[in-house]
């Protein structure tokens, strides 16, 4: 009896010894939260989207928590996470959940409540159903997804973090837990429903937060229209097939599924400045020479009377023209044109290249001009004359010339009739000015010469428009009409032809990466699980301790001589206070801070002793927690109790009580146990 002495005197030391333990040895108060990753990149998990699991985890503790991927309609916000349950029974048509449910044997999604609490050492699974990916219009009209399908192409990257900050254990009188519930560091590794799986198993008392990211690749300004995508207002996409137009979004939203809107190609508005033609004063083209000999050019001038031989410049395009017929001008400016010189090369595959510049020889050129002849080198700018036709020509390039002479072309001068019928035409471009415009934008003004390029603003619509062809204006403003620009639907955006120009926001950069937040969520207090407990009651022993009375024996024999004899007295029941360390089956652990529950009857085995009599009554049996922090225990007790001393020759006269010994007894034991918290003083700590 004494070996079980010893073991139970040093396994209670140990108990009370385990309980000072700090943190970092299994026990106590845990250590603080790890400090969270950097928070310049994605701290968690991190998974492309090839890599996304479509396989549920088979992890016997797994908590399953489900969410819907759906779009948001905004373009900072496109996607989002809504929380949603598999009906196994509903969806039965459907492959994905159908193979889901077998191996959950029912709804994969987890409960998270008061009930169903979270508990240590559970895995944590992310199920996010995308189902609706790749849902056709069909599908809509039939009500088998009750959101538009969802662009995962430009997700390219999945981040799924779980952090835990401590917090309290929920029982006021908890037992000790079975390990720490330090949290731990983070670590970052590189349609249908996906599992996403925590490798960390979830600590007790600790608050988890559940944080879903993904890398989201926005559209670059003028690239392709794409279905199913969020644009912003203002974005600018390109038709696929292109048309050479751009179209921008008046609009935040959605684009639609399939290929696409009817991008419409809109004509805009044009008028022209004026609208009716004169009689006709003829301008002959010189070139960019003026004529020898002539006075210093003037510009054109409306209802001005031009006589044969006149010279006048136009800035427009650099070039003289000389009126071969007089008359009076118009009053609006014609458009000029410009003759395309004669050249030739000299020999014919030569350097050498001739080219007309009509029959007054250029400004500057030596007299007498000298004539062509063969094999002889000419620089550039060299100027000869031709006696056949009375032209001169130019070298534009130097060189030899050839040994034959060649056949000198003579350029056919264009004339033009004045008042020309093509006027002015403007062209509306909208309310906004193009880019690279002054801060002041011209307004319209009569007989005034616009160049081909040139915008105007118009402060009766607020428009601007571009002179498609330079000329002059009229006497009196043009209606300037407005283009209609009819808009576009494609899902919940609008789209509006913005013409066959880039817009200014179109730029030559690629698309842009952004980090969106799906979900960020605290969850539940994860409750820990306990699989040990130390308590102290009062527990009820049928282990009697006996006493030894010697007795007068009556009558006495031999007469007259008093004789004795010795009695047993049984002694009562044993009332002692105890204390009781009861472990719990390894797959029955106690969830000491949920609401009791009739599970919780199931017995631990529990052993202890008594703390009147420590080194001499032990306790050996079952623990059954029968209302939270209460149990009931019952079993053995093996306690020493008195008993007569060996037998050797005992005086019948002597009264003298006789001699005892202590011998260990066995008995069963009922009684009732309450948690601790007295036991914390003793090593600063609570338990």
């Amino acid at each position: 009896m004494s070996l079980l002495y010893k073991a139970c005197f040093f396994l209670s030391f140990a108990m009370l010894s385990l309980a000072s333990l700090p943190a970092q040895q299994g026990g106590g108060k845990p250590a603080a939260a790890a400090a969270p990753a950097s928070t310049s990149g994605l701290a968690g998990l991190s998974y492309v989207r090839g890599d996304w699991s479509t396989s549920m985890p088979t992890d016997s503790k797994r908590v399953v928590l489900c969410y819907k991927l759906v779009p948001a309609n905004s373009a900072s916000q496109p996607f989002t996470l809504e929380p949603t349950r598999f009906d196994c029974n509903n969806d039965k048509a459907d492959p994905v959940v159908r193979n889901a449910c077998k191996v959950s044997k029912n709804s994969p999604c987890s409960i998270v409540d008061n009930t169903h609490p979270l508990l240590e050492r559970q895995i944590l699974v992310l199920a996010i159903d995308a189902r609706n990916l790749a849902a056709s219009l069909k599908d809509e009209e039939l009500g088998k997804i009750d959101h538009p399908p969802v662009n995962i192409s430009r997700m390219a990257v999945l981040n799924f973090n779980l952090t835990t900050q401590q917090g309290t254990a929920l029982n006021p009188a908890p037992v000790r837990p079975s390990m720490s519930t330090a949290s731990l560091a983070t670590g970052n590794l590189g349609p249908s429903i996906y599992y996403l799986r925590w490798p960390i198993q979830l600590m007790g008392d600790t608050i988890p937060t559940l944080t879903v990211n993904t890398v989201y690749i926005a559209p670059a300004p003028g690239d392709f229209w794409s279905p199913s995508t969020v644009y912003a207002a203002g974005s600018v996409v390109t038709p696929l097939p292109g048309n050479g137009h751009f179209y921008t979004a008046l609009n935040e939203g959605m684009s639609g599924s399939g290929s696409g809107p009817a991008f419409a190609i809109v004509t805009p508005a044009t008028v022209n400045d004026p609208a009716v033609a004169g009689p006709a004063l003829t301008w002959m083209d010189l070139g960019t020479t003026a004529p020898i000999g002539a006075a210093t050019p003037a510009t054109w001038t409306p209802n001005k009377q031009f006589t044969q031989g006149s010279v006048i410049a136009n800035p427009a395009n650099g070039h003289f023209y000389v009126a071969s017929i007089g008359g009076q001008s118009g009053s609006t400016m014609p458009t000029f044109a410009v003759a395309t010189p004669a050249s030739i090369a000299d020999p014919p595959g030569g350097a050498l290249t001739w080219t007309d510049v009509g029959t007054t020889a250029p400004i500057g050129t030596v007299t007498p001009v000298a004539v062509w002849s063969p094999g002889k080198p000419f620089s550039q700018n060299a100027v000869i004359a031709n006696p056949l036709n009375g032209h001169f020509y130019l070298a534009t390039t130097g060189g030899r010339s050839g040994n034959a002479v060649p056949s000198f072309p003579v350029a056919t001068h264009p004339t033009v009739p004045e008042p020309n019928p093509p006027s002015i035409t403007w062209t509306d471009l909208g309310t906004t000015a193009p880019s690279g415009l002054p801060a002041t934008v011209p307004q319209w003004t009569p007989n005034t010469t616009f160049t081909q390029g040139q915008v105007i603003s118009n402060p009766l619509n607020s428009h601007f428009y571009l002179a498609s062809t330079g000329g002059q204006s009229g006497t009196a403003m043009p209606a300037l009409p407005v283009t209609v620009k009819p808009p576009i639907q494609d899902g919940t955006i609008i789209w509006q032809d913005s013409g066959t120009s880039t817009p200014a926001s179109v730029s030559t950069a690629g698309p842009t990466d952004q980090v969106v937040s799906l979900l960020n969520v605290p969850l539940p207090q994860v409750h820990s699980l306990y699989y040990f407990n130390l308590a102290t009651g009062v527990a009820v022993s049928w282990v009697r301790n006996p006493s030894f009375l010697r007795l007068e024996n009556t009558p006495p024999s031999p007469p007259g001589t008093p004789t004795y004899y010795t009695q047993k007295v049984p002694g009562s029941l044993t009332v002692e206070p105890i204390l009781l360390f009861t472990t719990y089956l390894p797959k029955l652990p106690m969830d000491a801070e949920s609401p009791w529950k009739p599970k919780n009857l199931i017995p631990g085995f529990s052993f202890g002793f008594s703390l009147s009599a420590p080194a001499s009554s032990f306790y050996i049996g079952g623990s059954s927690e029968i209302w939270r922090n209460l149990q009931f225990a019952g079993g053995l007790n093996v306690a020493k109790v008195n008993a007569l001393a060996p037998a050797g020759y005992v005086d019948p006269t002597s009264s003298t009580a006789p001699t005892t010994i202590q011998k260990f007894a066995k008995g069963a034991f009922i009684g009732f146990t309450l948690n601790i918290d007295f036991i914390a003083g003793l090593f600063g700590q609570k338990i």
